[in-house]
């Protein structure tokens, strides 16, 4: 009859503990680096495993929540723009669009608030767009904008000349 593996477990142990005695100081250091390594990557493997399986149910359950809630939403609630300026000191800005954050550094928040100024309130909208599809494609693309005219960036635009 076999061994239990517990029983080879504990053989394998004994082994190798008999083999230390006649190991030279360099290589056992080698062994215990190997040994950290091992264990390491058991450590990494289990928690990716866990992190997997944490994205998957996180992927069920949007998939079964609304389709406009959330990051991406190809549609934002209309008219709700607003900027969230809690890390001005740091020299950034959130820009909301209903659900959405995107991070600005101010200094391409003025050159929005630059070109919603400098035209006439029906050409600003354009210029906004070009501007975004430009420097900001995220921008784009995380509101959901394939293309211009815009009713988000119109109103974008709107609420940038206002500042």
């Amino acid at each position: 009859m076999a061994p239990k593996s517990n029983d080879k477990l504990t053989l394998l142990r004994k082994e190798i503990s008999g083999l230390l005695e006649q190991i030279e100081e360099a290589e056992l250091l080698f062994l215990k680096q190997q040994a950290t390594t091992i264990i390491y990557n058991y450590t990494v493997e289990e928690m990716n495993r866990k992190n997997q399986e944490s994205l998957l149910e996180n992927t069920r359950s949007k998939k079964k929540a609304s389709p406009s809630v959330g990051k991406g939403s190809k549609t934002p609630e209309k008219g709700v723009i607003s900027l969230d300026m809690g890390g001005e000191a740091k020299g950034f800005c959130n820009v909301v669009c209903g659900r959405v954050r995107v991070f600005f550094p101010l200094e391409e928040l003025d050159a929005m608030v630059y070109i919603s100024k400098k035209t006439s309130s029906s050409e600003a909208g354009l210029l906004l767009y070009r501007w975004l599809k430009k420097e900001r494609g995220d921008f784009l693309v995380d509101n959901g904008v394939t293309s211009y005219p815009s009713p988000l960036i119109d109103d974008l635009a709107r609420y940038l000349r206002g500042r």
